[in-house]
């Protein structure tokens, strides 16, 4: 019997991961963060930002019916198909170890929608809806990880939240209170959402407790990695 056998490096497995917050400044930081973590353990990452630079093009019909741009439904799927066309490969990139992290994902698309809906049953259903537009209508690979990156609305500014769905632009702005409340909920009822909270005990956590808690999820959910925890 051999006493030492050598094996050959694991194959480092791909994984489609969303960061979301409610500032687009914050949300950068720590995707640039999660990213040269990604890098220095292998792994080949692309970033993608949505709503593309090109959704406009695509969806010129929107443009010509602007009354259209009001429904919830309208802007869900215009940002369905935006996503669909860049995600489209994602199933062959995964198998090459290729890392993909996303801003302004399903999930952050559901939560602007539901500032617009006064009823909580009908929030749900447009979650629902929008999940299954996703996954059953494109046929996206379902992410494996999403992570909101919870902010109290007194450190951010309204100024510096995420780029609304395509066609907000005719819709007033929710305050950021109501958005973070509907990014909260929606992150306990669509699958695969994780939050991350930037306060303990009504103190705002250093930047690198919270860039280990983001980075500790992605190894053990997305890339299912065994290794013990980064401290």
């Amino acid at each position: 019997m051999a006493l030492f056998t050598s094996k050959k490096k694991a194959k480092q497995s791909g994984a489609i991961v969303a960061v979301e917050a409610l500032s687009v400044e914050i949300a950068e930081v720590y995707i640039a963060a999660l990213e040269q973590e990604l890098l220095l353990a292998g792994h080949t990452v692309v970033r993608l930002e949505f709503p593309s630079s090109t959704v406009a093009s695509n969806i010129p019909v929107l443009h010509e019916v602007p009354h259209l741009l009001e429904s919830p439904q309208v802007l869900g799927i215009a940002a369905a198909f935006d996503r669909a066309k860049y995600l489209a490969d994602a199933s062959q990139k995964l198998e090459q170890g290729e890392v993909l992290l996303l801003q302004g994902s399903n999930f952050a698309t559901a939560a602007w929608l539901a500032t617009g809906i006064a009823e909580y049953a009908d929030r749900v259903s447009l979650y629902k809806w929008l999940d299954e537009l996703d996954h059953v209508v494109f046929k996206q690979k379902r992410l494996d990880l999403t992570v909101f990156l919870d902010y109290l609305p007194e450190d951010l500014h309204l100024a510096g939240a995420l780029i609304p769905p395509h066609g907000w632009t005719r819709k007033p702005l929710p305050t950021m209170q109501e958005l973070r409340d509907k990014y909260l909920e929606a992150a306990h009822l669509l699958p695969g959402v994780k939050i991350v909270n930037s306060h303990r005990q009504g103190l705002l956590k250093p930047d690198s407790e919270i860039q280990n808690e983001l980075w500790n999820l992605v190894r053990r959910i997305a890339l299912k990695s065994n290794l013990p925890p980064k401290i």
